[in-house]
């Protein structure tokens, strides 16, 4: 039973760290620095 959460913020499309990693980079790259 996952948190529906998760699936609306793409985590259950990339269960591994790396790419949940990459998928917060891509949303919020723009507040890190603009990558």
């Amino acid at each position: 039973m996952r948190p529906r959460g998760l699936q609306a913020h793409g985590f259950e499309y990339c269960p591994r760290s790396e790419c949940r990693l990459g998928f917060l980079t891509r949303g919020n790259g723009f507040l890190t620095g603009g990558l």
